[in-house]
């Protein structure tokens, strides 16, 4: 009889495991609706599947829209709360203007 391991990712889903294709669906109509631009947050519990939400949204949503990511985390776990603006602006300029660098040269 042979031994089978199971083995656990923290890394997201590439499909729909969590059954959240309704919401990913309404989430890219209504970004892709929206006429200005707009911040949105995610929240639930560690494992429920946001960043899973996020990277099968952020698919849908193709190349029209240009999403900034940006871990908050990772400025409260190591204290590094007095460089969250300064970072946090740093990677809206570096996203933005590289997606923007790519559409001129297209």
């Amino acid at each position: 009889m042979a031994n089978t391991i199971t083995t656990f990712t923290d890394l997201p889903a590439k499909s729909d495991l969590f059954g959240l294709n309704p919401y990913i669906d309404g989430l890219a109509n209504f970004i892709n609706g929206c006429a200005t631009p707009i911040t949105i947050a995610i929240q639930g519990d560690w494992g429920s599947g946001k960043t899973s939400m996020m990277e099968m949204t952020k698919e849908k949503l193709g190349k029209v829209v240009y999403p900034v990511w940006f871990n908050t985390w990772q400025y409260s776990q190591f204290n590094l709360d007095t460089e969250l603006t300064i970072s946090f602006m740093r990677e809206i300029v570096d996203s933005i203007g590289a997606k923007m660098e790519v559409k001129k040269r297209l």
